[in-house]
């Protein structure tokens, strides 16, 4: 037994020395190759470092791609965070019933305020209108002629000093502050069921389009020669888009 167990070990023994040996011989001749491949073609041994470097990129190219970054919101620039998570879907869907509620409510305030303007513009009364100025009535309304022209003369002229100051005839608001042929800086206010009230040749406007006025408000001012040789100012009033005369409507006008 001791001699079959000698053997044995005698075998085993010699087999690893084998295999050392081999291995040996191979790493010999591997660095033999190598050194006479760099002897002889110094350029490869760049080439494989290079072909190396190019493998990692690819490898790393690969992994970035299949990998997608998170998704992230801009704050305002206010916000010290800087950036947070997308929202979730139930955050999304709630900030959507907000909108449509909030957008609801604007349209509900828009009506009642444009309900509220018209019960108090749908009850005017032409008979509230007042005297725009204290003056004299130079000219009518009606056909007036220039020479060989004749045109239509919408409303009346009232002389007054330069610079007196022009109120208005009544409650209102300024729809528009303009220039006219002929009529110069003109104001114009909208009184409410279709009524409307004019002054032209002003100067010195203290209204702007969209302010709400009292019967009395000073609008501008009388400019110089606007009645002919005399200072004053046009005032005219319509009704549905139709030019009324003062005179009948506000009693002792220009007397």
């Amino acid at each position: 037994m001791s001699k079959n167990g000698k053997v044995v070990r005698r075998g085993r023994s010699g087999w690893r020395l084998f295999c050392r040996e081999l291995w040996m011989r191979g790493l010999r001749a591997l660095q033999s190759c190598w050194a006479w491949l760099s002897r002889w073609f110094p350029w490869r041994r760049l080439a494989l470092v290079a072909a190396s470097f190019l493998v990692v990129l690819v490898f790393w190219a690969y992994v970035l791609h299949r990998s997608p970054a998170p998704r992230l919101l801009e704050l305002p620039a206010g916000n010290r965070g800087g950036y947070v998570k997308s929202p979730t879907e139930a955050q999304v869907t709630a900030l959507a019933r907000l909108e449509a509620e909030v957008t609801a409510l604007r349209k509900q305030v828009s009506a009642l305020s444009d309900r509220e303007k018209g019960d108090k513009t749908a009850t005017f009364d032409p008979s509230l209108f007042q005297r725009p100025v204290l003056g004299r009535v130079v000219r009518g309304m009606g056909w007036v002629t220039a020479g060989a022209e004749w045109s239509y003369h919408d409303g009346i002229d009232l002389m007054a000093g330069e610079g007196a100051n022009v109120l208005a005839a009544a409650d209102g608001t300024v729809t528009a502050v303009k220039n006219l042929p002929g009529l110069g800086t003109v104001v114009i206010l909208t009184h409410g069921n279709g009524w409307e009230s004019r002054y032209g040749h002003l100067q010195g406007i203290r209204v702007s389009p969209g302010q709400e006025v009292k019967a009395g408000t000073v609008l501008g001012t009388c400019s110089a020669k606007s009645c002919g040789e005399n200072s004053g100012f046009h005032f005219s009033i319509y009704a549905k888009g139709q030019p009324v005369d003062p005179e009948g409507i506000i009693p002792g006008l220009g007397r």
